[in-house]
């Protein structure tokens, strides 16, 4: 028993002093992920393990309050984005018949939903390969076709494939009535293709959605975009830049996930990933970082854009958001910035985490702002 308690003061203590550091090492960021998004374990080990006379023990738990304490002043943020993005009344702008999420520190239905999947639709070819889609049929309860949601994930351009983590939360999507088309694009490392053939890669998956709208039952007039990590960067670029040759690839929202949103940003050393996929440092090639950058397409023709990102990320640092609001708010575009002080790169791959259940319940909102516009007949 003495050694357990030892043992459960030494973890809380470990785990609380993990969510005050950056992330330590690639091997252990995704640990560290996790326990910033379920801070009650921690604080549960540290309190038992402190009425047994640990002192590590309160200390971690002490620690590891960061997350709770965060949640309301979180939440009040939140709420202000989307007072200024939509108005005071905000909430009540959502219909009726469209489901949303309660906001709740737990909520089971995110991950625990289920939708029927056509796996691996070929809608692309390429001179690499051919590319696929996955289509999760949507719950429709509404009368008229279903909106559709393109999901575009993330691995530095250079990895990755649809479904995976975020399958969950494509499955919950689909249940609350929209159709979800997960789309894959080309690497830089495995098929040797750079910017902007990835561009070129959503544009086409957009297209293919539009012309098979009526197969699928859908509403080509109402396509919103949900992309993470480097998929945010295509997201938002194929959001921002339907016009003249591409401008049958417009669509009605856009949602960045920890959005590299201007690669002109850097650290010490430039990112390899991000020098691998557009073949120069930013020194080397202004003109192509800034082709590749949302931030520098934004105008008064932008959709409503909703970006999220946590502050612990250092990975792909927050400052791009905030700069993406900023110039979103200076075109007068409808754009909130959803603030997750805790949350690090990745935060809503973690099931049943907090930042995912706080985050979701004003994407459900936005999503059903943007894509559910309905007449005065039908509130």
């Amino acid at each position: 028993m003495r050694l357990m308690i030892k043992l459960l003061g030494y973890f809380a203590l470990l785990c609380g002093l993990s969510m005050l550091v950056g992330r330590m090492h690639d091997r252990v960021w995704k640990l560290q992920m996790a326990i910033n998004e379920h801070p009650l374990l921690p604080i549960g080990a540290g309190v038992w393990a402190g009425l047994r006379g640990s002192r590590f023990g309160w200390l971690g738990a002490i620690l590891s309050l960061g997350p709770l304490l965060r949640w309301p002043l979180a939440r009040q943020d939140m709420n202000a984005m989307m007072t200024e993005a939509f108005g005071a009344d905000w909430e009540r702008q959502v219909p009726s018949n469209v489901p949303v999420a309660p906001m709740r520190l737990l909520n089971y239905s995110l991950f625990l939903a289920d939708a029927p999947i056509e796996r691996n639709v070929p809608f692309h070819e390429t001179p690499q390969r051919t590319l696929k889609l996955d289509f999760y049929k949507p719950h429709n309860t509404q009368s008229r076709p279903s909106p559709v949601i393109i999901v575009i994930h993330g691995g530095g351009w250079h990895h990755g494939d649809k479904g995976g983590w975020f399958e969950p939360h494509n499955r919950y999507l689909a249940a609350c009535g929209y159709a979800v088309f997960d789309v894959q694009y080309r690497f830089t490392a495995t098929d040797h293709t750079f910017w902007p053939d990835q561009l070129a890669d959503i544009r086409a998956a957009i297209r293919y959605v539009k012309a098979h709208a009526a197969e699928y039952g859908v509403d080509p007039e109402r396509i919103g975009l949900i992309g993470r990590s480097a998929g945010a960067q295509l997201a938002l670029q194929a959001a921002y830049r339907a016009e003249g040759a591409d401008a049958d690839t417009a669509v009605q929202t856009v949602i960045g996930i920890y959005t590299p949103g201007n690669l002109f940003i850097t650290a010490q050393e430039h990112d390899h990933r991000v020098v691998k996929f557009l073949g120069s440092t930013s020194y080397e090639d202004p003109p192509i970082y800034a082709d590749a950058s949302p931030i520098t397409h934004i105008d008064e023709n932008s959709p409503p854009t909703l970006l999220i990102h946590g502050y612990k990320d250092t990975l792909v640092t927050p400052i791009h958001s905030e700069m993406l609001l900023n110039r979103l708010r200076q075109y007068q575009r409808p754009a909130a910035f959803l603030r997750v002080p805790w949350a690090r790169h990745g935060f809503d791959a973690v099931p049943f985490g907090m930042g995912a259940f706080l985050v979701q319940y004003y994407v459900d909102r936005f999503l059903a702002i943007t894509l559910h516009a309905e007449t005065d007949n039908e509130r």
